[in-house]
């Protein structure tokens, strides 16, 4: 079952697939944190409600449900803490879909890397557009769909892909009307065989440029001895490299490169001298980490937008995740403004605290990443000024040593401070450098 967060109350979430079919079961998971449920409604579309049956109470603050659906429409799940039903906490929307109307001709097996094609049949409904939706494990495969003949009665389409692994495809169907309003759906499940001698690659992520990298494939025939694989650049294909192969068990190899520019490169595997893998291309993408640099703020403004700079021209392929942290949280980054490669990052101070911002591109931190951001305070604020602020709300009772400390010598000293202003005091040593933050009951060097 594909989870599906819903946003809604914090102490109550509902977890399910957006859409069901008609006499099909639908599962749903409800999650409640210290908030007892007196009563769970599952509305038709005709604002009648119906039953549906608890499959599992055993997990503490979990409950599983599967609803049968006997009408088509919008449906939702109303969940409420009050028996006389006053009191709704969260509900859930989804839709049921007649499958009937959307037939299925299959065409043999399918195999993997080889392109599959099937039928579906559109009846009575009006004039639309198929979409196709693809999943094999953890991979999105992207479907050709193509309108091939309608009558009076019905639309014909053929959808073709290329299952990339040996296991289950799951296939979603979605009619849609001239206008995009889905109108009905259905969704089934195929199998993928593999043929004998075919490289299955695993899932590959961008490689880091002069670092030792690897990757495994599976190669069905057992006991291949005659292997060489070679990686080979897409802008110059006579620049390849050799691989070091290691089996790991039975048809499991692993592949050992050297990434030594940044475009993309395409591995070849020779059994002797015949290119086993022409009709399934493994590509590789290289990046380099030292080509992308930031343009951090010159200081944090407490309750406004702060912005910086990430340039990663040059890097590569790859995903860019930003952190920021304010001591405490963890906060939103927000993308302003994107040119090519270079983007612009904000995010909302809430805390007048030194922030830390990290910036990760493909699993691997930037030079000086996390870069320090001081708040204004800490940046314009005198020893004039804090002495101003002392010598009004704060009194020191005990203490020491504090003069002639040596480096690396503990320094302590316990305070009182009055006036609710400074329930969020910082204190600034400028003797030297170090930003020191109060707690409940003392100063924490």
């Amino acid at each position: 079952m594909n989870f599906i967060p819903v946003i809604g109350p914090f102490d109550i979430k509902i977890f399910g697939s957006q859409k069901g079919y008609l006499g099909k079961p639908i599962e749903f998971v409800i999650r409640n944190e210290n908030v007892i449920i007196q009563e769970i409604l599952i509305l038709n579309p005709n604002g009648n409600s119906s039953s549906c049956d608890i499959l599992d109470k055993q997990l503490e603050g979990h409950l599983s449900l599967e609803f049968l659906p006997d009408c088509i429409g919008a449906h939702e799940i109303r969940i409420f803490t009050c028996k006389k039903k006053r009191d709704l906490y969260n509900s859930f929307e989804f839709s049921i879909y007649d499958s009937s109307k959307i037939s299925v001709r299959l065409n043999g097996t399918a195999v993997v890397g080889k392109n599959y094609l099937f039928t579906v049949q559109c009846s009575d409904l009006p004039e639309g557009n198929l979409y196709a939706y693809i999943e094999q494990d953890d991979r999105k495969i992207r479907p050709l769909v193509k309108n091939i003949q309608k009558d009076a009665e019905s639309f014909w389409f053929e959808v073709s892909f290329v299952p990339e692994v040996e296991s289950m495809c799951k296939i979603e169907l979605e009619y849609a009307d001239k206008s995009d309003n889905i109108l009905n759906g259905n969704m089934f499940r195929i199998n993928a065989k593999a043929l004998d001698f075919l490289v299955i690659p695993f899932p590959l992520v961008p490689f880091q440029m002069n670092t030792e990298s690897s990757f495994k494939i599976k190669i069905l025939r057992k006991f291949v001895n005659n292997l060489k694989v070679y990686i080979k650049s897409t802008i110059d294909p006579s620049d390849q490299q050799e691989c070091k192969l290691v089996l790991l068990e039975k048809d499991f190899y692993q592949i050992f490169f050297m990434p030594k520019s940044i475009e993309r490169h395409f591995v070849e595997i020779y059994f002797g001298n015949q290119l086993i893998n022409s009709d399934r291309p493994i590509k590789l993408d290289i990046f380099d980490v030292s080509k992308i640099y930031a343009i951090m703020p010159d200081k944090i403004n407490f309750g406004e937008l702060n912005t910086f700079i990430v340039d990663t021209c040059g890097a590569g392929e790859g995903n860019l995740e930003v952190i920021i942290k304010d001591g405490f949280d963890t906060l939103k980054a927000q993308l302003l403004k994107r040119e090519k490669r270079r983007f612009e990052i904000g995010f909302l101070s809430e805390r007048n605290t030194k922030h830390d911002i990290q910036i990760v591109f493909n699993g691997i931190s930037i030079k000086d990443s996390p870069f320090v951001v001081l708040p204004e305070y800490a940046i314009t604020k005198s020893e004039e000024n804090l002495n101003e602020i002392s010598n009004e709300d704060i009194s020191v009772i005990e203490g020491g040593p504090i003069e002639n400390i040596q480096c690396s010598e503990k320094m302590w000293f316990i305070y009182d401070i009055h006036g609710p202003q400074y329930c969020d005091a910082q204190f600034l040593i400028t003797v030297f450098p170090l930003m020191l933050k109060y707690r409940d009951k003392g100063l924490n060097l």
